[in-house]
């Protein structure tokens, strides 16, 4: 309902032209970006799409991923997961991901493969099958865009989180630390399996250097970006909160030491190992929302598609 006019006019951006044209197959998204399932679904859709079509497609897809963040979360009651599922859609950040007609789709699909992999981590976890399913879907969703590896980062640290505390779990949690350790193990391994897949995908699909866009980090500049992800999450949430009434500004930091506070006692009440646990996970998530730019300093900031994951969590 919201997005809907966007249905039937023309999204005017300075890539509404571009995107007017036939894409090559395959073009500068593989051949450049390393965006190789990008590059197939805008194939797929006719080599640019239809506008319309694709909002359409794409503004359904987000309504998915919204049901999926709340089933991945533990909400059964209707009123709740239209509650968030709504959030998932209208959220400021998600604007951005209709931008760019050709790849409307892809940045919701995206989203849609990294949910799908921390899904089948959280309810299948002990199988091969989990894990290798999950991989893949994480090797796709990197492939249609790369800073989804934030988000992906950011869903297994809340699957982590669940474990610990065994709120929002589906089946059985772990019995001791050994075990969660093992339900460790598999979710990292899955991440860092899924990394070492597509980056070996893109040595056979890139042909030539596209600057900024396939940069990576030397290890001074990741320790530098990884001190700044926790300074931009303290500005967003207490520091430059300008994006809200004054009398509201108070309003996002505490949400966040509230949600932390819960997290921690619910994990305490267990054993105190547990919240141990926990606080570890919590301190992980300021750089999990900003992996894309700890991996690339050249990351643009401010943009909703890169910052999504912050909806997200």
């Amino acid at each position: 309902v919201v997005y809907s006019y966007l249905f039937t006019s023309i999204i005017f951006t300075n890539h509404t032209f571009p995107n007017a044209f036939i894409y090559a197959y395959p073009s500068y998204k593989t051949l450049g970006e390393g965006r190789w399932f990008a590059d197939m679904l805008i194939s797929l859709f006719g080599g640019a799409g239809i506008q319309s079509l694709e909002m359409i497609v794409a503004a359904a897809v987000q309504v998915v991923n919204g049901i999926l963040f709340s089933v991945f979360v533990g909400l059964k009651r209707k009123g709740d997961i239209f509650l968030a599922t709504a959030f998932i859609c209208v959220h400021p950040t998600f604007l951005d991901y209709y931008s760019f007609a050709a790849d409307h789709i892809a940045f919701t699909l995206g989203d849609t493969l990294a949910l799908m992999g921390a899904l089948a981590l959280q309810r299948d976890s002990r199988q091969p099958r989990a894990f290798a399913f999950a991989t893949f879907c994480f090797v796709l969703s990197l492939a249609a865009y790369q800073p989804k590896i934030a988000l992906i980062a950011l869903l297994l640290v809340l699957l982590l989180l669940q474990l610990s505390t065994g709120v929002g779990l589906v089946g059985a949690r772990p019995e001791n630390v050994r075990s969660f350790g093992v339900r460790m193990g598999l979710a990292a391994g899955s991440f860092v399996a899924a990394v070492l897949v597509y980056f070996a995908s893109t040595k056979l699909t890139i042909a030539y250097d596209s600057g900024f866009r396939t940069h990576l980090n030397g290890i001074g500049a990741v320790f530098v970006q990884l001190r700044n992800s926790y300074s931009a999450i303290y500005n967003s949430t207490y520091a430059t909160v300008d994006y809200l009434p004054r009398s509201f500004s108070l309003f996002p930091t505490a949400s966040a030491l509230f949600g932390i506070g819960v997290v921690i006692l619910t994990a305490w009440r267990r054993a105190p190992i547990w919240s141990g646990i926990a606080a570890v996970l919590v301190v992980l998530i300021p750089p999990a929302l900003k992996l894309a730019k700890i991996i690339n300093d050249q990351t643009w900031d401010h943009k909703g598609r890169i910052e999504a994951p912050v909806a997200y969590a």
